[in-house]
């Protein structure tokens, strides 16, 4: 099952072109992908007024959940930008892939 979330809604069609543009995607087991979609759908609900998502995808199907966003800033600040909250994203899932390891140790012992 595809849960599409948002796709380039019609409020960013007039932009067609970015000079940052960052598409991250995941592939891994589904408790995983759920808990990093659960996790970050709340976020990407509104993005701040330099950030353009451009989709949000959580295909259960295909094992992936995948994320694109892009900056309208200028050239000169839109690299830090996208950095900062692809970094932020890959913080976020290192952490639920942390608690998830821990979980499925911690299951593993209580058997």
């Amino acid at each position: 099952m595809m849960h599409m979330s948002n796709v380039m809604s019609n409020k960013y069609a007039e932009f067609n072109h970015y000079d940052c543009r960052v598409l991250l995607r995941f592939k891994n087991d589904e408790s995983l992908l759920r808990s990093l979609y659960e996790s970050l759908h709340p976020d990407n609900a509104e993005t701040g007024a330099k950030m353009v998502l451009l989709e949000e995808r959580y295909d259960t199907d295909n094992g992936e959940y995948v994320v694109e966003f892009a900056s309208t800033e200028d050239i000169d600040k839109c690299v830090d930008t996208i950095k900062n909250t692809a970094d932020e994203i890959l913080g976020l899932v290192k952490s639920v892939e942390n608690l998830t390891d821990r979980l499925a140790r911690e299951k593993r012992m209580f058997k």
